[in-house]
């Protein structure tokens, strides 16, 4: 960014760094800069919604987060950048499971789901079945939950991904606890 401070890629790695060392503050910054430059396609607007949805979810203002993420949804479907939208999809849903508008939420994450499968992106379609899960252990659907998880985990075993095979046994030893078995 000091050798190029019209980059916008630049300055979406360094709020993207930033986020992760837990500045939030100078990651905003970083992000509404790029906001400030612009870009000819918007995918770096997109993203930096997106980001910033990411930021205010962390600082739980769930409404700015909301706002956010559908600026970064109506760009991404404007561009037709499925990544994003699948992403995106998925970022919204757990707003409304959070919200505890659960029918929202699935219906967002299924959306998600449903493009990360068309794109194999196979860890992204794990997560959205152990969001699914979530939904429906909330319900005390567990049977069904149990399913997803199942999916889930198997999916995060093939691709190697062992904290998302770890949270699913979470996810799984919570269904076993609320059946009572605790062994």
């Amino acid at each position: 960014t000091e050798l190029d401070p019209f980059n916008a890629n630049a300055w979406n790695g360094l709020g993207r760094i930033l986020y992760r060392l837990g500045n939030l503050d100078e990651s905003q910054q970083a992000f509404e800069y790029i906001l400030k430059l612009g870009d000819k396609n918007g995918l770096f607007q997109a993203v930096a919604y997106g980001s910033l949805g990411v930021i205010f979810q962390a600082l739980g203002k769930l409404d700015e987060t909301e706002e956010y993420y559908f600026k970064a949804l109506e760009i991404f479907k404007s561009i037709g950048h499925q990544e994003g939208m699948a992403t995106t999809y998925g970022n919204l849903g757990s707003i409304y499971e959070i919200l505890g508008e659960l029918d929202k939420a699935v219906d967002l994450y299924t959306k998600s789901l449903d493009i990360s499968k068309v794109l194999n992106r196979h860890e992204s379609v794990a997560n959205q079945y152990k969001n699914l899960g979530s939904i429906y252990q909330t319900r005390s659907e567990l049977g069904k939950a149990e399913e997803l998880y199942l999916k889930s985990y198997e999916i995060f075993k093939s691709c190697g991904v062992l904290e998302g095979m770890a949270s699913v046994y979470c996810c799984l030893g919570n269904i076993c606890t609320k059946r009572g078995g605790l062994d």
